[in-house]
């Protein structure tokens, strides 16, 4: 959460079509091939906060639900 996005990752969380978005995404690999690096730890990151987000979704709704309501 303290970590700046790297630009090019931060260009592809704009609003914009799929076809600019992959031309982006090239374009950024081209001028920087390392850039690979910084989509696949976004790619692994964005993948254990949602892990983390659906655990604490669920054990919210399991606290908020009365237990007498279950069958």
């Amino acid at each position: 959460a303290d970590e700046a996005l790297p630009e090019e990752v931060a260009k592809l969380s704009q609003p914009q079509s799929t076809m600019r978005r992959l031309g982006a995404a090239l374009g950024a690999l081209g001028r920087r091939p390392a850039a690979a690096v910084d989509f696949w730890r976004l790619w692994e990151q964005s993948l254990t906060h949602s892990q983390v987000l659906a655990a604490g979704l669920t054990d919210i709704i399991s606290a908020m639900t009365d237990p007498s309501d279950r069958h």
